[in-house]
């Protein structure tokens, strides 16, 4: 969501989980929902009615994993000071979701941010805009 917020996104969405919808809830142009399996899925959506150029769009999708990275070691130095096996596992799940987003891969019409990226690279590579 930081990548949509520096693109000066209209309206964000994140969606946490799978399954039935527990919390909802939206402030501003933010709108987040938590499913009841939280750990199976997650994406985001940003919306602007002026259309993404391909740096905003690679920015956007850089910052995903690069935000799982930066809570991966957060939450190390807080698990240093206090092991606790939740933050454990909130260490792992954080750096195979920033390991498995970067590697470019598409599956029907879903996607990772690694195949966005490499996309958008391609795509000015194209348009000689590098």
């Amino acid at each position: 969501m930081i990548g949509s917020f520096l693109s000066k996104s209209d309206h964000m969405k994140l969606s946490i989980g799978y399954g039935k919808e527990i919390i909802h809830f939206s402030k501003k142009n933010i709108e987040v929902t938590i499913r009841l399996f939280f750990f199976l899925n997650g994406n985001t959506k940003s919306e602007r009615h002026r259309p993404y150029g391909v740096m905003e769009h690679i920015l956007i999708s850089v910052c995903g994993p690069l935000n799982n990275i930066i809570f991966v070691f957060l939450f190390y130095f807080i698990y240093m000071i206090h092991p606790n096996d939740y933050i454990l596992l909130f260490i792992f799940f954080n750096g195979w979701l920033a390991i498995t987003n970067i590697i470019p891969c598409k599956i029907k019409d879903r996607y990772s941010d690694g195949y966005l990226i490499v996309k958008m690279i391609k795509t000015k590579i194209l348009k000689n805009e590098i």
